[in-house]
Formats: C-alpha cells, structure tokens, sequence
C-alpha cells in the first residue's frame, strides 16, 4: 500500500473491537501517511448513519 500515490486516508471502522484493531493493522502496515479516523457520535457505525449521508447536500 505505501507504493500507492495516495497521501491520505481517512478510516471509517465500525467503533467495535474489530474495527479498533482493523485501525491497528492499517496504522502498523501503512507508513509515511496521514491516516484521519472518523470517530462516530454515540458509538454508531456508518450504517447507522447512512441517512444523514444519504441526504447530505451535493456540492460539486
């Protein structure tokens, strides 16, 4: 992965412990990136917030 052109990521795990070690594993196998985590309100993953990303506004 480090061989990609890609500077960032941006982590969406579900907030469980599989998704803390799923961050784990990605943060110990990629170096010399910025890795962001996006961290949920109240402990819910991202399908529990599909709606609101559903009805997100389009800007471009």
């Amino acid at each position: 992965m480090n061989k990609l052109l890609v500077r960032e990521y941006i982590l969406a795990f579900d907030p469980d412990e599989a998704g803390r070690k799923a961050t784990e594993r990605f943060r110990k196998n990629v170096r010399g990136k910025i890795i962001k985590e996006l961290v949920y309100p109240d402990n819910r993953d991202i399908n529990d917030l599909q709606e609101e990303f559903l009805n997100c506004k389009i800007i471009f």
